[in-house]
């Protein structure tokens, strides 16, 4: 019995002679595989070998993937940005036991777009691991599971439409390599936002919802719908599709019921309950706020994307035009289709790597892999079929790099070497800096590395000015607040053009209300007990650091921070004056 002693089954079964025989067998059955494992080595080779070779080609695909992933690693910090904190502070909240808030002690608030992403760093929080290592493992394992996913779906899609194994194979593994060469893949895998893992979950949905695995598809979407909002849709598409293709059995209603709608009832009561709003901040400066200020504020930025993809569309319509009676095809192309008419109308803030629209652009290159393997029914030689291949990829690498700025993003150390990590290591160092508030609208690296707490100007993690609904009730609340310190940005001298160098104009640009009304705000708030202490500069603007001459924690903060100036490139002598 594969090299395992009879004595020692025998008195295993000996033990279980007394068990009911429904619980007998599957007990005997792994003591048994477990007793021939431990007996014979080879038995576990054999195991390993039988894998391997039934799933060769995920094997290789995942192999891959993890390889171009560690080519990424020396240059891992460059993607992570200013919104990859906020998700680090909310969950560093959540798992020192304040619950989901955006300062200790304070409201419930809801400033996120990633709940899932929330709960699975918390527990890696209270651990004291790096958050930002976490994410971006977590970003490199959605990416290997989506290439393995995108590759099944086209290849067993394929098959069931009668067309031959092999040519669907290499579709799908050029559909993966579309994928796994995609510099921007790989962005945002690195950037430690939810990105990745939102379309992972589209696609791990979208491949169940093929293989007829109904309930699979809906928990998928399910949590795809707690990863980023926009989920939802996903589910709905299945619903829809499903309903189209034939009449709703009771069992597929159950696995609606099961599997996306009860869980998401429950979640959106739990929202109604926990933060008394089924919105988050971020739907009221991205949408609402948004549609006040200009019609289809998102129109620059889908039309900036497909600009860049240009080259998907055709084979992505060959797909559409060949096989739109295949589900997973009409899911894809309503994806595509809805969700950019969706971002249309959402001001898309921060909208870097084209975060937003990823999961179209994977679409789309699912659909060319589709699409490719329903076209090589009719053209039948392989030349054509190599050139064309060769030529699409190389275009698919090149083209990112150079027309959508790929190449920058690349060497760019803006990122790497942002001066907030070092300038919050100065605003923790002050005494008692917990206490003390701060009110900046970049609202991710300061608070989470400073501690300290924080007023967001723009909106998203201060219910107040989310729900407010100018600029001037923006404004009053923050005067209402008396923050410690404010933060003021200001343009680059070489920006500026005011002629008397002694002076620095405010920004007058920015995101949601208080955008356009920061020169309002830097004459509301020197009108009352603030001060300039210090300038931080930066890249892209300049930083004017106001301090309330009244707070309690004005000398400790001027004590901390004035010696600096001279000595720390990260601080500077304020301006004589601001307009």
């Amino acid at each position: 019995m594969c090299g395992v002693e009879g004595s020692l089954v025998g008195e295993e079964i000996l033990r279980l002679r007394e068990t009911p025989l429904s619980l007998r067998l599957a007990p005997l059955r792994m003591t048994v595989f477990l007793h021939c494992l431990h007996g014979n080595r080879r038995m576990l080779w054999y195991f390993c070998r039988m894998f391997i070779r039934r799933y060769r080609t995920e094997s290789l695909i995942a192999i891959a993937a993890a390889a171009i992933a560690a080519c990424w690693l020396p240059i891992r910090m460059r993607f992570p940005f200013d919104d990859t904190y906020i998700t680090f502070r909310y969950a560093a909240n959540l798992a020192h036991g304040f619950g989901i808030v955006w300062n200790a002690g304070g409201a419930h608030t809801e400033g996120y777009t990633n709940f899932f992403l929330v709960l699975l760093l918390a527990p890696f929080s209270a651990l004291g691991w790096d958050l930002v290592a976490v994410s971006q493992a977590i970003g490199v394992i959605a990416v290997v599971v989506s290439a393995i996913a995108i590759y099944r779906i086209v290849a067993q899609t394929s098959v069931r439409e009668s067309q031959a194994w092999s040519q669907t194979k290499v579709c799908g593994t050029f559909a993966v390599a579309l994928f796994l060469l995609d510099p921007f893949t790989w962005f945002n895998a690195y950037s430690g936002m939810e990105t990745s893992l939102f379309t992972m979950w589209l696609l791990l949905s979208l491949l169940a919802f093929a293989q007829h695995r109904t309930p699979l598809a809906f928990a998928f979407a399910t949590l795809a719908t707690l990863t980023r909002p926009e989920g939802a849709l996903m589910g709905m598409m299945l619903i829809a599709v499903a309903c189209g293709s034939s009449l709703p059995t009771r069992r597929s209603l159950k696995a609606v019921a099961t599997w996306f709608v009860l869980p998401l009832l429950l979640y959106a009561g739990w929202k109604l309950w926990y933060f008394g709003n089924l919105l988050p901040n971020s739907f009221y400066i991205k949408v609402a706020q948004a549609q006040e200020a200009t019609f289809f504020p998102g129109r620059g930025t889908i039309r900036i994307f497909y600009e860049g993809v240009w080259y998907l569309l055709p084979f992505a319509f060959i797909a559409a035009r060949k096989r739109w009676t295949n589900r997973v095809v009409r899911i894809a192309v309503l994806w595509c289709v809805l969700l950019s008419a969706f971002y249309l109308y959402s001001q898309l803030i921060q909208n870097e790597y084209q975060r937003f629209t990823n999961s179209i652009e994977v679409l789309l290159i699912l659909l060319i892999g589709m699409g490719l393997a329903a076209a090589r029914t009719s053209i039948r030689s392989k030349w054509i079929w190599g050139a064309a291949f060769v030529a699409l990829l190389a275009l698919h690498i090149l083209w990112p790099l150079y027309a959508r700025g790929g190449l920058g993003y690349i060497q760019r150390t803006d990122e790497e070497q942002n001066s907030y990590p070092r300038v919050a290591e100065v605003f923790r160092s002050i005494p008692n800096h917990g206490a003390i508030t701060l009110a900046w609208g970049d609202a991710g690296r300061l608070p989470y590395f400073s501690g300290m707490l924080s007023i967001d100007p723009v909106g998203l993690n201060t219910n107040e000015i989310a729900h407010a609904h100018s600029a001037d009730e923006v404004i009053g609340y923050i005067l209402r607040s008396k923050p410690d310190l404010i933060i003021i940005p200001l343009m680059l001298p070489k920006e500026d053009t005011i002629s008397n160098d002694t002076c620095r104009r405010v920004l007058s640009y920015g995101h949601g209300r208080i955008g356009s009304a920061y020169p309002a705000l830097a004459r509301a708030v020197l009108a009352t007990t603030y001060k300039p202490i210090a300038i931080l500069p930066q890249s892209i603007y300049d930083l004017d650091l106001l301090a309330d001459t009244t707070s309690p924690h004005y000398r400790d903060i001027v004590n901390t921070i004035v010696p600096r100036i001279g000595h720390d490139s990260n601080f500077e002598r304020p301006a004589t004056c601001i307009q």
